[in-house]
């Protein structure tokens, strides 16, 4: 997988479980359901300002 690709993962699952060792590996960010238009309107604020750092 690109390293430069920003990922933010959207789950319903327990947040502990949801994601494999692998996917923490290129995830960022982890949204979990049900989230508002703000929290991920927030969360794509940080990773873009992540990004551009």
């Amino acid at each position: 997988m690109n390293p430069q690709v920003k990922i933010i993962a959207c789950s319903g699952l327990n947040p502990n479980e949801a994601l494999t060792a692998e996917a923490c590996n290129s995830v960022q960010l982890v949204l979990l359901k049900p989230f508002t238009a703000q929290e991920l309107l927030h969360s794509l604020h940080h990773i873009l300002k992540i990004r551009n750092s």
